[in-house]
């Protein structure tokens, strides 16, 4: 990430109004414009979680390419899985920036597996709260692996539930029979464990296969960054022959042939992989 900070603060005067999808009104480009100066004077200092947060915030008042990928570079830095996988969500519209994709694509493949979504699902009018937290019925919301305590309050009661997230899971919190139906709940508040043999689990979820997008990109960048390596070393014993760097060149040969390989092979299966997606 670049420690320019006068650099990146005269790229937001300039860039957050042309690239943004829509007319701004003038109070939200200045707010967003101070986000972004916020963003940049915390990078600087290596503050990162700071970065991540003032750089998303500038991204969601003025929606901005370059706002998004520093948000997500800060982000992987900061280790905070659960504002990864959020921008790495609002990531998936900007399909026409490259660099914003694999920015994602890096921060699933670091975050993927340490968190999971839960959405709260009611058969009739309800609230619910997850962990203290107000959460909106039938949205799913990313919470990180681990058990979660989900209250809903549904016909004038209020039913705790123990829900346990594994990483790059989806689960559904549901009020028992007995708190739909009205009747008398047991004095222990039910535990809900959503088990594959209650809930049908078809197919893998996107937070899997986008995963195993991360991890092919990162093998096809290691694979071109041998293959220059190799070509250097060749160039250079052709200048200057000797043996070590023929012992050199061959162990690059090798080494970018089994990436091409391995490549190949995680490519092969991301894209089978694709076909079993519930999107």
């Amino acid at each position: 990430m670049t420690r320019t900070r006068a650099t990146v603060v005269v790229i937001a005067a300039w860039i957050l109004p042309v690239t943004s999808r829509a007319a701004p009104t003038p109070d939200r480009t200045a707010d967003a414009h101070g986000a972004y100066a916020r963003g940049a004077a915390a990078s600087d200092a290596g503050e990162y979680a700071a970065a991540a947060a003032e750089f998303a915030r500038a991204d969601s008042l003025v929606p901005n390419n370059t706002a998004l990928e520093l948000a997500l570079k800060a982000v992987v830095l900061s280790d905070d899985a659960l504002l990864a996988m959020t921008l790495a969500q609002r990531a998936d519209a900007r399909k026409e920036s490259r660099s914003v994709g694999e920015a994602a694509a890096a921060a699933r493949a670091k975050f993927a597996m340490r968190i999971g979504q839960l959405r709260v699902l009611c058969p009739s009018a309800c609230t619910a709260r997850v962990d203290g937290v107000d959460v909106d019925i039938g949205h799913a919301r990313w919470v990180t692996a681990g058990d979660h305590r989900v209250e809903i309050a549904m016909s004038g009661s209020t039913e705790p539930l123990d829900i346990h997230v594994g990483g790059g899971e989806i689960r559904d919190a549901r009020p028992t029979d007995r708190a739909v139906s009205g009747s008398p709940r047991p004095r222990l508040a039910a535990t809900l464990f959503e088990k594959p043999s209650q809930v049908p689990a078809r197919g893998v979820t996107p937070v899997v296969f986008w995963s195993a997008v991360g991890v092919t990109a990162a093998l096809g960048a290691a694979t071109v960054g041998s293959a220059l390596d190799t070509r250097a070393t060749h160039d250079a014993f052709l200048s200057s022959p000797s043996g070590s760097l023929e012992t050199r060149g061959h162990a690059g040969e090798a080494r970018t042939n089994a990436l091409v390989v391995t490549t190949a092979v995680a490519a092969v299966a991301t894209a089978a992989l694709g076909l079993f997606v519930r999107w």
